[in-house]
Parts: C-alpha cells; sequence; structure tokens
C-alpha cells in the first residue's frame, strides 16, 4: 500500500488513483470554514490522517496554475510529515521554476537547484519524481535523487492513432536535448529576435514536405516559438501540423495554439479544460514498479 498525497493543484491527478486497491489517497485539509485560504490570502494546510500513516507516502505536486501558493502549501504538507517522522517521496507533475536552472547573471541563483537542494537535505524527501522536467539534463540534476519520467511516448501514441505516418520533430535545441527528438537550429539576432540557421532550414524543408509533423515541446506558455513554427513547417509543404505538449503552463498560449494548429494533444499534468492526455496511469505504473 502506497499513501498518497495531493497538493490542491494535483487533486484532478490523485482521484483516478483513488480506484486502485495499491493506493491509500489522501487530500490536503482546509481550514475550519472549510476553506483553503485565509480573508487575508494566506494559505492553509492540514493532513488530519497524518498519525494513522506507515509505510511509503508519496506527495503528488502540480507547480500551476500558481506557482507560489503551491510552493508553499508543498512545503506545508513536508513539515507535518518531517514533525512526524515520515520520508516522503515528491512527484512534481509540473515543477514550477525548473525553467530558472541556472544563474544567468551576477546576483541571480538556481532556483530550480535550490529548491530541489532544500527538498533533501532539509525535509528529507527520499525521492524525486519529475515529468519532462525543463532542467533536466543539466549537471547539477546528478546530485539529487530525482527520476525524470517523460509524457512524450503517450502524446506521440495518442497522435499516432491520429496519424499513423506523423513525423515527430522539435521547434528548437532546448526541446531537442529534452525529447531526444530532432530539431532545428537558431541563431539569436538580439533580445528579441532569432533566425533559423540555414543548414536547419534545408533540413526543415526536406523533413516536413508532404508529411503530418508533429511538434513536441515539453511546456507552452505564450506560445509564440510554436506559432511561428507551424507558419514555418506549413510554408515549407506539411500537410497537417499537430502540436505535443506536455504542460500546458499559460491558458492563453493554449488557446493560441488550439486555435491555429491542426490539432493539440495536452497532458494534464496541469489541470486545463483543454488537456485530453491523461497522465494517471503513467504515475500508476511508476510508483508501483
Amino acid at each position: 500500500m502506497v499513501n498518497i498525497i495531493t497538493t490542491s493543484q494535483a487533486e484532478h491527478l490523485g482521484k483516478p488513483l483513488k480506484k486502485d486497491k495499491n493506493f491509500k489517497v489522501f487530500f490536503v485539509g482546509k481550514n475550519k470554514d472549510k476553506k483553503q485560504y485565509f480573508p487575508d490570502g494566506e494559505i492553509y494546510a492540514r493532513i488530519p490522517e497524518v498519525k494513522t500513516m506507515s509505510g511509503r507516502t508519496v506527495i503528488i505536486h502540480s507547480g500551476m496554475p500558481r506557482p507560489n501558493d503551491g510552493l508553499v502549501e508543498l512545503k506545508m504538507v513536508l513539515e507535518i510529515l518531517k514533525e512526524n517522522s515520515i520520508r516522503p517521496e515528491v512527484f512534481f507533475s509540473y515543477f514550477a521554476y525548473g525553467m530558472q536552472d541556472h544563474a544567468d547573471q551576477d546576483g541571480a541563483i538556481n532556483a530550480a537547484e535550490n529548491i530541489l537542494k532544500e527538498l533533501v537535505h532539509y525535509y528529507a524527501v527520499q525521492k524525486i519524481w519529475t515529468v519532462d522536467a525543463h532542467f533536466w539534463g543539466r549537471d547539477f540534476t546528478n546530485n539529487y535523487p530525482i527520476k525524470n519520467l517523460s509524457a512524450v511516448g503517450i502524446l506521440k501514441q495518442a497522435a499516432l492513432k491520429d496519424y499513423p505516418e506523423m513525423v515527430f520533430i522539435t521547434p528548437d535545441m532546448g526541446s531537442q536535448r529534452r525529447t531526444g527528438i530532432a530539431g532545428v537550429e537558431k541563431q539569436r539576432l538580439n533580445s528579441f529576435e532569432t533566425r533559423m540557421k540555414e543548414e536547419s532550414s534545408d533540413w526543415l524543408s526536406e523533413t516536413v514536405n508532404g508529411r503530418d509533423i508533429g511538434v513536441v515541446d515539453d511546456l507552452l506558455e505564450t506560445g509564440g516559438t510554436m506559432a511561428k513554427f507551424y507558419d514555418e513547417c506549413k510554408s515549407r509543404g506539411a500537410k497537417k501540423v499537430s502540436a505535443l505538449i506536455t504542460h500546458g503552463v499559460l491558458k492563453k498560449g493554449i488557446k493560441r495554439i488550439a486555435e491555429k494548429y491542426d490539432g493539440l494533444y495536452l497532458t494534464n499534468t496541469i489541470k486545463n479544460k483543454s488537456a485530453n492526455i491523461d497522465i494517471s496511469g503513467l504515475i500508476m505504473e511508476k510508483l508501483l514498479k
């Protein structure tokens, strides 16, 4: 039996696990007014059943749509477990601050590693699970007990049911590094503009012409890069161009891509009405291995 605690932003992922006899699912309790927030905006968290817990305990947490509130709630839950001598695992369906994965200028910090460090060294977290973490592949991840899972496989399976001959590509080198799928290389002109390198332009034309294309990326914010890449593929003769996204971070970006692309395959790592690919099965499979 695995104890599952879902924070408020991950309740949609915990509910399917309640149907499996291998899991005992707990939801974060609310205050005396049966609310998660106090009138002043401060968040509240309680685990009423903590004294009854024994054995393996996993917290499932999604870092959106409220990354800061979510992080505070997660720390409250971890402190409750620490006070009860429970060393949990944490399963991040979406890891907030994952894009801040290096100190890019003087006076900045690697926010992603800072969170990992606190989880392991202060809260005594035994294992950290992530899904298509934006920082995955950085050297610092080797210093922590992290297992990164990918939702790309289930996204591709869903897309191939609709387009059996679909060719999968990524819109930039960062996505290529994280997914292992071939992508284009760009040259930065200034702080606001990039240009596709000539060799990548030739490769893209050869790859997409006359084919159904699936553009794979780990996260979607404003959708600017994905929107431009759709135009690049179409101008080079692609037939249908679909987007395969793990994390739908911003609603406006999701709306933009849903309206522009010929299809959108989006997981529910972050709760969103547009999500059409459920990762609860992936969570069950990996936690029971």
